[in-house]
């Protein structure tokens, strides 16, 4: 009697947690199909739902300024960032045809951060640099807490054509990069000079050479503009004017910012 009474027992706890589920599913507390998750995800976070201790898993993407909410119940996120890519440098407009230099590349930095249910958290986007009095500017610095990544350097103009080096990650407890250099400028030509790629999880970028951008380090950093081209999404370095151009340039990548929980 005592073994069909626990049977008994054990039979109406399953069926009682299959009907909790079910409800769960019809309520579509819990996405089992259509989430983007492993099955061990899925399940960790289904028992942490039933037991009200858990939260659904989930990320965030920002291309510009914002504030981050932190979930409930969500105690540590990963965060990945690239910076901005700098603006190239102007070629001559006069007779001597003198090429301006490529922007460098964004910095990128991935870490962990431990965070309170509820808070919010400042998301600063690198913007992109640009072109002012011929010269590339630099591109900016995005930063999220304690995480941030420069902004490539902006190309000097015909005169000067100092290439624009790559900024840096720093803060990030996982990864760390650098961008690469802008091709530099000077010299008799008509064509453009690439920009540095963006760095990226895989690594630093690359630097521009003659006329092709730089490689990045793997997305979401974006490589280096080549001959008429801006930086690529996200943080790559823009091409210079060719000589002949004038003020013709181009401008980098803007930053880029993931959070994922």
């Amino acid at each position: 009697m005592t073994g069909r009474t626990l049977s008994r027992a054990g039979i109406g706890a399953a069926i009682r947690a299959a009907i909790a589920l079910l409800a769960l599913l019809a309520a579509g507390a819990v996405a089992w199909v259509a989430a983007p998750y492993t099955p061990v995800a899925q399940l960790h976070a289904l028992g942490g739902r039933l037991l009200g201790t858990g939260y659904y898993p989930g990320s965030q993407e920002f291309t510009a300024s914002g504030t981050f909410s932190v979930p409930a119940r969500v105690t540590s996120i990963t965060v990945e960032i690239v910076g901005g890519g700098g603006g190239a440098g102007a070629g001559s407009g006069d007779p001597g045809y003198t090429v301006g230099a490529g922007g460098g590349g964004g910095g990128y930095a991935k870490g962990v951060l431990s965070v309170t249910p509820g808070q919010s958290i400042t998301v600063t986007i690198g913007a992109s640099g640009t072109l002012t009095a011929n010269t590339g500017t630099a591109g900016g610095t995005t930063t999220v807490s304690t995480i941030s990544a420069t902004g490539g350097l902006g190309g000097h103009n015909y005169s000067e054509t100092t290439a624009g080096a790559g900024g840096s990650g720093s803060g990030g407890s996982l990864l760390n990069f650098t961008g690469g250099t802008g091709a530099a400028g000077g010299g008799v030509s008509l064509t453009n000079r690439g920009g540095g790629g963006a760095a990226g999880p895989s690594g630093n970028g690359s630097d521009g050479s003659g006329t092709t951008g730089g490689a990045s380090g793997g997305a979401p950093g974006g490589a280096g503009g080549s001959g008429n081209q801006a930086g690529q999404n996200y943080g790559g370095g823009g091409a210079s004017g060719g000589g002949g151009s004038g003020s013709d340039s181009w401008p980098g990548a803007g930053g880029y910012a993931k959070i994922t929980w």
